[in-house]
């Protein structure tokens, strides 16, 4: 109860600090991002469910999953509140002091899941004694509880007050905290081996937003190896005594059949859930249409209007640099027409370079988080767990189709939480995080985090 009472008085203070901070940028600067959610709004509230996914009568059309719409409904309950005219479709970038005064509180208001999740995760971490030494649970008098305080206020400081995370939701205008406070909802609960919890929310996060489909190899391979699967010679916690009449043996491995069809079940119900409602009222037909609005490959091309710095960023520029020696060496070279740096969302070919397709990058990306799915396969421990989250959201990060500046927040929080981890005791503050990989040459991935 004292660790309890002592790292939730931290974690009221920062947040009330980092609150009234963002309550003063309110009247900042805001991108179009802010007509967009309005516009969710107003088509949620205003029309049938089977319209949201149909409604074009901005170019700011709904492209995320039926969680999220389902998420602007509830909201759209209480915007009328603050003004009504804010719900009507065809205002199109309506913006009332109270229409900005509303949206901005949502953000603030939905950003306590984030901040909750930090919370969660500092504490479920620290308690075990696994990361802790043996004293881990026992040490929450004097120098462990100001441990506690000060990896909780850590946590804050890096996740929570995150510059860039504060930029994008509190000025930009968007909603990345809440949907990063549920990834590190679903992130603690495998750390703390409530696995079908952990796939729970992580499915229901792929409903709220289809961007987090890039881990979900990695948490495919460890629920399935976690809590699924039984390694003969290694006893998983999950899986160490199965009845033979409820698991099927793969060679080296037994698979637990009842806890598969626990875990299938569980997270099928979240899709259900999500997509059900369009079903029953639309048919099988609508699933198509939001499927083709959440992933709208045509007219979009490799990069977004404004380059992620990753790799195809520097695949651009030595096309462009090549293009231009070649002119001036009157070499002729094809041309698209179009101008990869117009800051427009547009499908562009290569000059000089191979233009790359969709399944290039998927390719890619599998093949850079390759050796971290090999090494969770090999040892799905719980402790590593958001150290590999982030590492396999930077391979899509460095690699994927299509990629948004803000998508590194799905890299580099998850990895202030291993940060955060780290800071137990001074000869527990490395991690080092050994990826092998499948074929001639292995690779290690060292990650180490030194105490301060």
């Amino acid at each position: 109860k004292m660790v309890t009472r002592s790292s939730m008085a931290a974690a009221v203070g920062v947040g009330a600090i980092g609150s009234l901070v963002k309550v003063l940028m309110w009247r900042l600067y805001r991108s179009t991002d802010f007509e967009v959610h309005r516009n969710w709004l107003a088509i949620t509230n205003e029309l049938p469910l089977t319209k949201w996914y149909h409604e074009d009568n901005s170019e700011w059309t709904l492209d995320y999953p039926p969680f999220f719409a389902y998420f602007e409904w509830i909201l759209s309950q209480f915007a009328w509140m603050f003004d009504r005219e804010m719900l009507v479709v065809s205002n199109l970038n309506y913006a009332s002091k109270q229409t900005i005064a509303f949206q901005r509180l949502t953000v603030l208001l939905t950003d306590t899941v984030l901040l909750c999740g930090v919370v969660m995760y500092a504490n479920g971490s620290w308690e075990d004694k696994g990361s802790c030494g043996e004293d881990g649970r026992r040490e929450t008098q004097g120098l462990g509880r100001k441990r506690l305080v000060d990896r909780v206020v850590m946590g804050l400081v890096l996740i929570f007050l995150n510059p860039a995370l504060f930029i994008v939701d509190h000025i930009h205008f968007q909603y990345n905290g809440f949907l990063m406070g549920v990834f590190i909802i679903s992130i603690h609960c495998i750390r703390q081996d409530m696995c079908i919890l952990g796939g729970i929310l992580f499915a229901i996060l792929l409903n709220l937003k289809h961007i987090f489909l890039y881990v979900a190899p990695l948490y495919f391979i460890y629920l399935l190896r976690r809590y699924c699967m039984h390694h003969y010679g290694s006893l998983s916690p999950k899986s160490s005594r199965i009845p033979k009449r409820f698991s099927m043996s793969l060679g080296f491995f037994s698979i637990d059949i009842a806890n598969l069809f626990v875990l299938g079940v569980a997270v099928l119900s979240i899709f259900a859930a999500s997509f059900g409602p369009f079903i029953v009222l639309g048919g099988v037909t609508e699933v198509r249409v939001i499927l083709s609005r959440m992933f709208p490959f045509s007219g979009r091309g490799l990069c977004h209007a404004y380059w992620a710095p990753n790799f195809w960023a520097l695949y651009n520029i030595v096309d462009k640099a090549l293009e231009l020696v070649l002119k001036a060496c009157k070499i002729p070279v094809r041309s698209s027409g179009k101008s990869m740096t117009g800051g427009l969302v547009q499908d562009i070919s290569h000059a000089v370079l191979p233009s790359i397709k969709p399944v290039y990058t998927f390719l890619l990306t599998l093949g850079a988080m390759s050796p971290i799915l090999w090494r969770t396969w090999k040892d799905p421990d719980p402790r590593q767990f958001a150290w590999s989250v982030g590492l396999v959201a930077l391979a899509s990060f460095w690699f994927g189709w299509h990629v948004h500046e803000k998508a590194i927040l799905t890299a580099t929080l998850p990895l202030a939480l291993g940060v955060v981890e780290a800071y137990c005791h001074p000869t527990d503050a490395k991690v080092d995080a050994k990826v092998d990989s499948k074929g001639a040459e292995n690779s290690k991935v060292n990650a180490k985090v030194v105490n301060a």
